[in-house]
């Protein structure tokens, strides 16, 4: 006789699906409790969990920390105007800025600030040695090491000694190149940096569109001057062309102030009308050549870049 076919139902595959997966779980809380106590009493003895200089990597790769650095370079961007426009040296009452001591003390906390954030950057490489292959680290390091001269070191030599340290306040003019650090800004809005790319595909047509142009205005600079170049005249007050056209290096300027970037085109015609219809349509053929196609020009080639 035939053999009956087992007949399962929906219940039972459910409940042999449960009994599968309550098997499999025992089976890995098994492994658990009689492999992983050895092996990790092994890795607690053989290793710490983060050694220093994880831990300082940790820090300077963490977003929060560059978004701090972030924020701590647009403040300082920000103070440094504050300070140039307000705190200056003209308006120093008894050798006292007006914005003293509070000053000094943002100073002294930017500086402790970014030499901070210098040393962790330093501190998280693995290889300390090659910090100098870094180039962002290494030109952070010199603007930091400017900031320590001109807020600390300065002030300190000369509290303990009585030398005159005045002719160090140049240095105080270095502080704008902290606003070089704005470039970080950069990282965090990509549509920047394909900018900066453009810009720097487009540097070699936009150099010889420029010199071609440089080219076109030494050309007409020695044909206005011969015209009306004349060395001995006085140019202050003169109203004529030729106070415009008096030499090679005023006719360059004429020539690019009214002819190219177009200011004041006008009274320049005017003048020109009337000592030479001729020379007026002359500079009408300048500005057509410099102005409206050497530029359009430009244009067409950096928006094929």
């Amino acid at each position: 006789s035939r053999a009956r076919e087992p007949c399962f139902t929906p219940q039972s595959h459910a409940l042999a699906g449960c009994l599968a997966d309550l098997n499999t779980g025992l089976l890995a809380m098994l492994r658990i409790f009689s492999n992983d106590d050895q092996g990790v009493g092994r890795r607690q003895t053989s290793r710490p969990i983060l050694d220093s200089t994880a831990v300082f990597e940790l820090v300077a790769n963490n977003a929060y920390f560059h978004h701090l650095t972030l924020s701590a370079v647009v403040t300082n961007a920000i103070w440094i105007a504050i300070d140039v426009d307000i705190n200056h040296p003209s308006v120093s009452v008894d050798g006292a800025l007006p914005l003293e001591p509070t000053s000094v003390v943002i100073e002294n906390i930017f500086c402790f600030f970014f030499t901070v954030e210098l040393l962790i950057r330093f501190l998280a490489f693995k290889k300390k040695l090659s910090f100098y292959k870094d180039g962002s680290f290494i030109f952070d390091g010199v603007l930091a090491l400017l900031m320590i001269i001109e807020t600390w070191l300065i002030p300190l030599i000369s509290m303990n000694s009585n030398e005159n340290l005045n002719s160090l306040s140049s240095l105080r003019i270095l502080r704008l190149l902290r606003l070089t650090r704005m470039a970080r800004v950069m990282r965090f809005f990509p549509e920047l940096v394909t900018l900066v790319k453009g810009m720097a595909r487009a540097a070699k047509a936009v150099y010889f569109v420029l010199m071609f142009l440089l080219l076109v205005l030494y050309v007409f600079a020695v044909f206005f001057t011969s015209q009306f170049g004349d060395p001995q005249l006085d140019l202050e007050g003169g109203e004529a062309a030729a106070s415009l056209f008096c030499s090679i290096g005023d006719s360059m300027m004429t020539l690019l102030t009214n002819g190219v970037l177009g200011d004041n085109i006008f009274p320049v015609l005017e003048m020109l009308k009337k000592d030479s219809v001729i020379m007026m349509w002359v500079f009408v053929v300048f500005m057509l050549i410099s102005s409206l196609t050497l530029l359009n020009m430009l244009i067409g080639v950096l928006c094929q870049v």
